[in-house]
Parts: C-alpha cells; sequence; structure tokens
C-alpha cells in the first residue's frame, strides 16, 4: 500500500506550509456568558453572612453585585438601584430583623421601605428570579456597635418579613413536591421547613396556627399532585 492511501487516511493531520506540524488551526470555542447574581442584606445584622453568600457564589463562577446602598433619594432607587438589578439573571435576598437605611425624600403617597426592601420588590417586579434566605431568632447576627433601630423600624421590618412569606411557602412547597416524586429528599428541605417554622413564629403565630398552616400546606400539595 501506497504512504497516503487506506481507510486512516482522514485521520493523519493535513501537512500544511506555515501552520507548524502540520497542524490545522484550532478555532477558539465561544466564551459562555456567565450568570450575575444580586446579593441583599442589611449592613447592620448580615453583612457577615452577605460575604460569605458572595464568595460562595464567586467560587461557582458567578459574577456578583453586592454592593452596599447608602444615601440614595427615593427617585435615584429607581435609577441606580433598579438598573443593577436589571442587569443580574438573578436576586438573593437574606432577611433578618433589622430594617436598616431607607432612601430620603420620599413622596407621602409611596409605601415606607428600607434599600434591602426595595431590593426585593423591584426584583418582583423586574421578575427576577428570587431566592430567600430567612434568618430566625436563632440565627447568630454581626454585633453592632450603633444604637439601636427605633421601635418602629422592627415592626416595618416584620411587615416586610411577612410579605415575602407566600414566596417563601412556594419555595418550601417546590421542595416537598421533589421529594415525593423522586423519593429521594431534597438537599435543603429539612432546614427550609425548619426555617419556615421560624419565620411564622416570628410572624407571631402560634403553634397550633403553625401547625394548622402546616396541614394546609400538605393538603394543597396533595390536591395538586392529583
Amino acid at each position: 500500500m501506497r504512504r497516503g492511501f487506506g481507510p486512516f487516511t482522514a485521520l493523519r493531520p493535513a501537512t500544511s506550509k506555515g501552520l507548524g506540524h502540520g497542524q490545522p488551526p484550532r478555532r477558539k470555542a465561544p466564551a459562555l456568558m456567565q450568570k450575575r447574581i444580586f446579593v441583599s442584606a442589611t449592613n447592620r445584622d448580615l453583612e457577615s453572612y452577605r460575604r460569605l453568600a458572595s464568595e460562595s457564589l464567586r467560587k461557582r463562577r458567578y459574577e456578583v453585585d453586592d454592593q452596599a446602598v447608602f444615601n440614595l433619594t427615593f427617585l435615584e432607587i429607581y435609577e441606580k438601584l433598579e438598573r443593577r438589578i436589571e442587569a443580574c439573571d438573578a436576586v438573593v435576598c437574606l432577611i433578618g430583623f433589622a430594617y436598616g437605611g431607607e432612601p430620603s425624600n420620599r413622596p407621602p403617597d409611596q409605601p415606607r421601605r428600607s434599600y434591602t426592601q426595595w431590593e426585593y420588590f423591584l426584583a418582583r417586579e423586574l421578575k427576577k428570579p428570587v431566592y430567600l434566605l430567612m434568618a430566625d431568632e436563632r440565627t447568630p447576627f454581626d454585633p453592632d456597635p450603633r444604637q439601636p433601630e427605633s421601635d418602629e423600624l422592627p415592626q416595618l421590618q416584620l411587615r416586610y418579613r411577612a410579605e415575602a412569606e407566600p414566596l417563601y411557602r412556594r419555595s418550601v412547597q417546590i421542595m416537598i413536591l421533589f421529594q415525593r416524586r423522586t423519593g429521594h429528599e431534597h438537599r435543603n428541605g429539612r432546614p427550609g421547613l425548619n426555617n419556615y417554622r421560624g419565620l411564622l413564629q416570628a410572624l407571631g403565630k402560634t403553634t397550633d396556627q403553625i401547625e394548622q398552616q402546616l396541614r394546609e400546606l400538605d393538603e394543597s400539595l396533595r390536591s395538586e399532585g392529583s
């Protein structure tokens, strides 16, 4: 058999002057777009947790926007903060009991919300995927040397936690449905359910009311799966 013929000829690299070693030039694979995640938390009680969440996301090759917001007016919330959230693919909200800072020059017909609360509501308004991590009273919060917040602000934060409860409840439902349909326990199932119990307790629900709400959740899932 003469050289250059036979069934394996196509596997040999073509020789061409100027290409080096007879190898054709390689095409570069197109770069994958990195997902960008917005991480929201108050500096007063959850600053270290925000840093930890951001570091964990960066290790997984996500781009992270976790820059704290200070000294914005109400109008700047939409001009600057909304633009940052719009540029992200998802939003992670770490929700504790501290209210935190709030924009100045709020019109009287607009609701009173802190910066972190606006981050959550803008994400929902922009239809971004939102992931809630709700702290409970057992969470070791960051020490804060500043004066405690006025009595009114924790009440506003508690109302915000209540408004976020339906989304958190739906997250728990999804994990339970995963377990039922796959026969495998979701890795966040138990912590998620315990955090949901803690949230209901923080909202002032009694033990009986919490158990009743969990039974209703279970019944709704059974009807949804049937």
